[in-house]
């Protein structure tokens, strides 16, 4: 049986939702889950929903990595890393799907065929991170490739009751199988910074934001709860304002407008469309707080 973050269980004569579980045990719903999909038929759910966690871990267990992006050709050189074969051609998809709809990892090998939408671009994801639904879209190019896949996938035996990526005999795909098709890739491709699916996601974002795109767009393309969590996300993995700012100092420049004389100048023209190149999205609001002609004062409101 396959079960959701908000399937109902009971053990130990309590029943709550997997996700409650999850809380009372201090996990991500996903360890439940996964825990859940390896027990057989006949065992008793009851172990798997309340076994004290392990203290060891995976050996990724607290561990912190580089926000890895993907820059010029690198993405090219991954798409064309793979073989012939027609699993390779699914691998193409699915990294294709990654870097241009930004789903998580588990989101992709969650899709069926049913949440894809070709004729309008749209891909409907069910159970999102906090079990959040949403829909996400993609441009043409990257819809050609996953519908070659989706071609070649109804030449396979297998029928739309398997997920969307799946084996030849229309099984799941795991999540090793894919960080080893990505290491792979990557090596072969001669890319050389750790290459993953998540990092397709960081590449997407920090593609849209050099592209200029709205971050609360960006907020319900990722799929996150709040926009100060997409502006944090953004600065980790792109931190273009900080980066311009050092790029365009010179060497021996003098501080402008400087307060002399007890008063402050007045900004030099051009002072606002500046400000906004710097600060993009998170300008809210400008308000020109001047006392008088001589004298500058803005209160500048940021979220």
């Amino acid at each position: 049986m396959a079960y959701k973050p908000s399937d109902v269980v009971s053990a130990n004569r309590k029943t709550q939702s997997l996700n409650e579980w999850a809380a009372e045990l201090g996990t991500p719903v996903q360890t439940l889950l996964g825990r859940l999909k390896r027990i057989k038929p006949d065992a008793n759910i009851a172990d798997a929903i309340t076994r004290p966690l392990s203290n060891r871990g995976g050996q990724n267990k607290g561990a912190s990595h580089d926000h890895d992006v993907l820059v010029g050709d690198e993405v090219d050189r991954l798409l064309n890393a793979g073989n012939k074969s027609e699993t390779a051609i699914r691998d193409r998809a699915l990294i294709v799907l990654a870097y241009r709809s930004g789903l998580r990892c588990a989101e992709m090998l969650a899709l069926m065929p049913k949440d894809i939408d070709v004729e309008r671009g749209s891909i409907r994801v069910h159970h999102g991170k906090g079990d959040k639904s949403r829909v996400v879209a993609m441009d043409p190019g990257a819809w050609a490739q996953v519908v070659e896949w989706m071609t070649l996938r109804s030449t396979w035996p297998i029928t739309d009751a398997s997920p969307l990526f799946c084996t030849r005999q229309g099984g799941p795909i795991n999540s090793r199988q894919i960080r080893a098709m990505f290491t792979r890739r990557g090596a072969k491709g001669g890319i050389a910074k750790r290459v993953h699916a998540h990092g397709m996601r960081h590449t997407m974002a920090s593609e849209l934001m050099a592209e200029g795109v709205n971050v609360l767009d960006i907020k319900t393309i990722l799929g996150h709860g709040s926009v100060a969590t997409t502006n944090t996300y953004l600065q980790q993995i792109n931190p273009a304002s900080a980066l311009d700012a050092m790029r365009g100092r010179a060497w021996g420049q003098s501080v402008k407008n400087v307060v002399t004389s007890g008063r402050r100048s007045m900004p030099e023209p051009g002072w606002l469309e500046s400000l906004r190149n710097q600060i993009g999205d998170r300008l809210m609001l400008i308000h020109d707080g001047r006392a008088s002609e001589v004298d500058f004062r803005a209160a500048v409101l940021l979220f």
